[in-house]
């Protein structure tokens, strides 16, 4: 048996859970926690301080607000290219080289987060591999 939490949701992500679940023919609970089940980020082993990120601070904070933001930004720019920078959505676009030449330029020497908007905030790759047998 696992724990019992009480989760409080935005309005938009929990009626978006709703459709999802009603789709896949299961509840909220059983889509939210396979949901985490199958997040890459799980995969990868903690620190000591049990803080998950990159060790690089602001690397992590823009990661931390794309991922805050993916359910929204989803719903609005799906497949377009996004850029977030100090927690926040500064431009988008559909096409990755112009989203890049104007944060360029507004952004000089500055990171900024810039992906692509896709059904899940970070893709899988699955790179299979082979061998070679004289």
């Amino acid at each position: 048996m696992g724990t019992q939490i009480i989760l409080n949701l935005p309005e938009e992500l929990y009626r978006r859970a709703i459709r999802i679940a009603q789709i896949n023919h299961q509840d909220v609970p059983t889509l939210l926690v396979e949901a985490l089940e199958e997040s890459p980020v799980l995969d990868k082993p903690l620190p000591e301080d049990g803080n998950q990120g990159t060790g690089n601070d602001v690397v992590d904070r823009e990661m931390s607000a794309y991922l805050a933001l993916h359910p929204t930004l989803w719903e609005k720019y799906p497949g377009h290219y996004v850029a977030i920078y100090e927690g926040e959505l500064i431009d988008h676009d559909p096409v990755d080289i112009a989203l890049s030449h104007r944060i360029n330029e507004k952004y000089p020497d500055t990171f900024v987060w810039m992906s692509k908007v896709e059904e899940q905030p970070f893709r899988t790759l699955n790179i299979p591999s082979f061998r070679l047998e004289k």
